[in-house]
């Protein structure tokens, strides 16, 4: 088994540009295969999360993997909503950084 830790940031906006915060959100897992971008992870009861790169950290013996970023995008969506339930124990989630305002 491979240890991973997947990340992902999520935008209060349609995109990076038009987003005035961020948040950065990571998960332990183990695959029974490395990871490669591209690859799609469905966890229970989320979407798909298509991971967009992967890196092997020596330190740790893990990959490091990022997800493709989420944006609030919809009526919807509720930036702080998202946060709360992706942090919520049940989900796996961690906050890793943020919420930060967009530099």
């Amino acid at each position: 088994m491979y240890k991973v830790t997947l990340c992902k940031y999520i935008w209060n906006g349609d995109c990076s540009e038009s987003s005035t915060q961020w948040v950065l959100l990571s998960q332990p897992l183990e695959l029974p295969f490395a990871p490669m971008p591209g690859l799609t992870i469905n966890l229970p009861m989320q979407r798909g999360w298509v991971l967009r790169s992967s890196a092997w950290v020596v330190e740790s013996q893990a990959f490091t993997c990022y997800a493709e970023d989420q944006y609030m995008d919809g009526i919807d969506d509720y930036f702080e909503d998202w946060i709360e339930s992706l942090t919520d124990p049940d989900s796996g989630w961690t906050l890793a950084a943020g919420p930060h305002p967009k530099n």
